[in-house]
């Protein structure tokens, strides 16, 4: 498959570092700029830097997995929600 884009969200918002979403195919992320989720805001939409995925083909039976490298400093974010774009 191929990602075409990647949303995230979250019901509480984080106080004091942004959310940090990074997705690995075989341990090796699949973004040249992680997605994010400034702090205070509650969706990757308005991220003032924007999640750019440098590696977007997927191969056939790949072990994904999704990290959260940060949640928040003083408040840590709470129920995310990643929406992964893709085409076969």
């Amino acid at each position: 498959m191929t990602i075409v884009g990647v949303r995230a969200s979250v019901n509480t918002a984080s106080a004091g570092s942004n959310v940090l979403f990074d997705i690995n195919e075989g341990g090796n992320s699949i973004f040249s700029t992680v997605l994010s989720i400034d702090a205070g805001e509650l969706t990757s939409t308005t991220a003032a830097t924007p999640a750019v995925i440098s590696d977007p083909n997927i191969a056939d039976n790949a072990s994904i997995t999704i990290d959260f490298d940060g949640v928040g400093i003083t408040t840590a974010a709470k129920g995310a929600k990643l929406i992964i774009y893709y085409k076969k």
